[in-house]
């Protein structure tokens, strides 16, 4: 083991910086309670994150040790001491990737698919967003869409998936399924490109864009719904029965809930039921 500037490591080549995983508590390099960080040649294996951490804290020096193998290994050394199989960020993998790609690396035995994912599938996996469009790709890193879910959309515009993307309010899952609603009714009503921009710049001016784009997708599931809410506060109101429909109203049964704790509510309860009895005609229609 030997002791390397800091300013010597940190000019030295970054051919393995590919990891965004946390560092050490600043304690533990004042210390030196840190593994060795392998250094082939010059160039460092791992450990880029604490290299910075040490210039930030005035550290002149870290402790390095040597290391000989072909860049398949080096690799492999870099992997093994992360130690984060199956926990790489989506940018982690795609950095991976690329190093693999640029020194011709061959993983004949999936060592280091398993390795980086715990599975044999990463290749496979990452290929899938190296064939999406460039604007999707940066979608994915910035983590507004998984590689998947960008995959189904691929044929939507730009335009369109990055104005949903800018909208503050949608969660992750949320953005995914706005966007798969509007492909699927864009798709449906042959929307060209300059109308779909249009419908989702509408969506996205409405007071709840998911739940209108929700209606756009499904409108005569959102109808039904509205009838149903509808019967169910003129008939029950606040009277503490509930009234469920089968999911999507594909089915021939309802479901009533409620509680009671005396006879008289018991006779409240039945008494709203006798009157959503009157309904029963309505109801069976929606099913």
């Amino acid at each position: 083991m030997v002791k390397l500037a800091v300013d010597t490591l940190i000019q030295a080549p970054r051919t393995f910086d590919l990891f965004q995983g946390p560092v050490p508590p600043a304690k533990t390099l004042y210390l030196e309670l840190y593994p060795p960080l392998p250094v082939a040649d010059g160039t460092p294996v791992w450990g880029f994150g604490i290299i910075g951490c040490a210039k930030l804290l005035g550290i002149d020096a870290l402790n390095c040790q040597s290391v000989q193998g072909t860049s398949a290994e080096l690799l492999e050394i870099a992997i093994l001491l992360e130690n984060r199989t199956g926990k790489f960020s989506i940018a982690e993998k795609v950095a991976i990737a690329k190093c693999i790609k640029n020194l011709d690396i061959k993983d004949e035995n999936n060592l280091l698919s398993r390795q980086i994912t715990g599975g044999t599938g990463f290749f496979q996996q990452i290929q899938h967003y190296f064939d999406l469009p460039p604007w999707l790709q940066a979608m994915v890193i910035d983590k507004r869409l998984d590689v998947k879910s960008a995959k189904k959309i691929m044929d939507l515009p730009r335009e369109v998936c990055e104005s949903a993307a800018a909208y503050g309010g949608f969660s992750f899952s949320q953005l995914r399924l706005f966007l798969a609603y509007v492909r699927e009714a864009g798709t449906r009503d042959r929307l060209d490109k300059h109308r779909l921009v249009e419908r989702v710049n509408e969506l996205l001016d409405e007071d709840s864009p998911m739940i209108e784009a929700r209606k756009w997708r499904y409108p005569l599931l959102s109808q039904l719904e509205l009838e149903f809410a509808d019967i169910r506060r003129q008939y029950l109101g606040d009277s503490g029965v509930n009234l469920m429909a089968p999911e999507n109203f594909e089915g021939d049964k309802y479901s009533v809930v409620f509680s009671f704790h005396s006879r008289g509510e018991l006779h409240r309860k039945i008494g709203s039921l006798q009157k959503l009895e009157q309904a029963g005609d309505e109801l069976e229609k929606l099913l």
